[in-house]
């Protein structure tokens, strides 16, 4: 019997190692979150021109729009994502939607999905094309096309606030709850 206990062991190893060790409760939950739990979809990315995300932006049933920018390859943007994340989940009941608009390049597709699931971001997000001046522009003349850099719209489109550069979860916060609170 201690063989045969072996074998089985073996086998159930193998198994498991072959489908990555984890255990799914409900085969439509595909993405996990970084705490472990299970997401409703996986990310999915979407290319978008300025038009497209403002009528993204517009059509949306949220009192505030915030728009992060961000790549793959910015560390400040990799660090602050997660606020981004925190206030997505703690203000959609108040009506604030956060809407992701990587800047990476269209090869970097697979990279920014990847990265968008580990941070427990589900549901459509974005992938800026197209030329990067008219984007830029079309957002702010004031916006150097630098990332991160953050948009708060109000649920007409009408752009509230907008910042460059890397912001705490604290001072996120802060500035939204401020427009949110103005609407």
């Amino acid at each position: 019997m201690p063989i045969f206990r072996r074998a089985l062991t073996l086998i159930l190893v193998l198994v498991l190692v072959g489908c990555g060790g984890r255990q799914k409760d409900d085969s439509s939950m595909s993405a996990t979150d970084p705490g472990g739990g299970q997401t409703a979809s996986p990310p999915t990315l979407k290319e978008v021109t300025h038009a497209d995300a403002m009528t993204v932006v517009e059509q949306s049933d949220a009192s505030i729009t915030v728009i992060n920018f961000w790549a793959t390859w910015c560390v400040p943007c990799v660090e602050e994502f997660p606020s981004f994340v925190k206030l997505d989940e703690q203000l959609d009941d108040r009506g604030v939607d956060v809407m992701f608009i990587s800047t990476d390049f269209p090869n970097q597709k697979d990279k920014v999905v990847d990265f968008l699931a580990e941070q427990g971001v589900a549901g459509p997000s974005y992938l800026k094309t197209g030329k990067t001046t008219p984007f830029v522009n079309g957002f702010s003349d004031e916006w150097s096309g630098a990332v991160p850099a953050t948009f708060i719209y109000d649920g007409n489109g009408t752009l509230l606030d907008f910042w460059e550069g890397k912001v705490s979860y604290d001072e996120l916060k802060h500035r939204v709850t401020k427009q949110l609170e103005a609407v």
